[in-house]
């Protein structure tokens, strides 16, 4: 069965209200089957190309993530979740010491990023990440969730993999990005966001402290950004400019978005979070 035929209105009912997370009850050979066709997708829809690639988010993670971790303080050894080329480390390079980035695709390996060393880990497919307890400082893991079935299996195995004290920083869309039938353009066929709901279920099951939560990536934001060809999130000003909005238009904050003013909702949630000693 291919991954949308059995999307009908009435198996979509509980997953678009946002009551329920597709995929993260799947059993092994649907697990599977959603990581084959993932491997490789992110990497296919343009990112293998390295000499255009760009990372346009150091702004936008540096206010909604960064800034509320410790100054000065070294984090020895890191995880790039899904991390790709692991770019997003840059405003913090001088920090981290060792880097392990788990990611499925063979396109983006190197040996050091911004001058940290960096090694490169397949994940497993049942989600299980091959560390032992207590093994990172801080997770980094940000646009990655949506494209994995069995989101509270990673996220409790990053609680697993922390250290006492350590640091998570996720960032996720919480919308269903569109109508899971048909071709989205610029998404791979699999993805779909995480509702907000189950999201702060997710990371309360696995007994994480919630630092900070901000709902932010406003597409009113986004689309001035391209309409005057502005990298948004990469300036310091156009990511508080994105943070005033997703403020002011919060309250209409949906999973489905069925109507047009439904678009002028914020569409990701970034969470600092971490864990106690005990």
């Amino acid at each position: 069965m291919k991954i949308n035929e059995q999307f009908t209105d009435a198996f979509l009912k509980p997953y678009y209200s946002g009551e329920k997370l597709y995929g993260d009850d799947f059993d092994e050979a649907q697990i599977t089957a959603w990581f084959e066709y993932e491997k490789e997708a992110y990497a296919d829809l343009g990112s293998k190309d390295k000499s255009n690639y760009v990372y346009g988010y150091h702004a936008f993670n540096v206010l909604n993530g960064f800034k509320h971790l410790p100054k000065n303080v070294k984090f020895k050894n890191v995880m790039g979740f899904g991390a790709a080329y692991g770019y997003e480390i840059e405003p913090i390079k001088d920090q981290i010491e060792n880097l392990v980035i788990i990611d499925p695709s063979d396109a983006f390996e190197q040996t050091e990023i911004c001058g940290v060393p960096v090694t490169y880990v397949r994940p497993n497919v049942d989600g299980t990440i091959a560390f032992a307890d207590g093994s990172f400082d801080m997770i980094l893991c940000f646009g990655t969730l949506h494209h994995i079935p069995n989101v509270s299996k990673i996220i409790a195995e990053f609680g697993r993999c922390l250290r006492p004290n350590g640091f998570i920083l996720l960032r996720e869309p919480i919308i269903t990005m569109g109508d899971w039938r048909k071709k989205r353009p610029g998404l791979t066929l699999k993805e779909r966001g995480i509702p907000i709901g189950v999201f702060r279920k997710i990371i309360s099951d696995a007994k994480l402290i919630v630092v900070k939560e901000t709902i932010c990536f406003s597409p009113i934001a986004y689309r001035l950004g391209k309409f005057f060809g502005i990298k948004m999130y990469s300036l310091p000003l156009g990511a508080l400019f994105d943070k005033w909005v997703s403020w002011l238009f919060i309250w209409n904050v949906r999973y489905h978005r069925t109507k047009k003013f439904h678009t002028l909702a914020p569409t990701n949630a970034f969470y600092v979070l971490s864990k106690t000693d005990k």
